[in-house]
């Protein structure tokens, strides 16, 4: 089994969030091969969004980050696909969000930006976890 130093590639997801505008959110890699699981907090102001009924409506509730991301992850560990590509259980996140390595060992998760968002920033975790995996081979 190949270890892997996850920080680097998470460092890479932050700066790619950062490019895009996300001012705040979560992103997670949990992987079998590193036996790993990291969130970096310090990504932005914060991982939640407090409720804002003035701005967003009575019934916003705001948003905790960092479970919505771990929620997409549980669902493609259940599925052994992207997120979003079948229905979500409870617990789950319904959004897209999460992509999975080619090999099946990292999930790679992010949440705070749109879908199309945290597509691009988990799928920039995978490709460096997988260019990683080829150079330790």
């Amino acid at each position: 089994m190949v270890k892997i130093n996850v920080d680097p590639i998470l460092k890479a997801m932050i700066e790619k969030a950062r490019e895009l505008g996300l001012k705040r959110g979560s992103v997670v890699i949990l992987s079998v091969c590193t036996e790993h699981i990291y969130n970096e907090e310090s990504f932005g102001e914060n991982f939640f969004r407090e409720p804002d009924p003035i701005n967003r409506g009575p019934e916003d509730k705001g948003v905790n980050y960092r479970a919505f991301a771990f929620g997409k992850i549980f669902q493609s560990f259940r599925t052994g696909k992207p997120s979003c590509t079948e229905y979500a259980m409870k617990g789950e996140s319904p959004a897209r969000g999460c992509v999975i390595s080619d090999d099946y060992t990292a999930y790679f998760a992010c949440s705070g930006g749109t879908e199309e968002q945290d597509v691009v920033i988990a799928n920039v975790g995978k490709e460096l976890y997988e260019h990683c995996q080829t150079q330790k081979k």
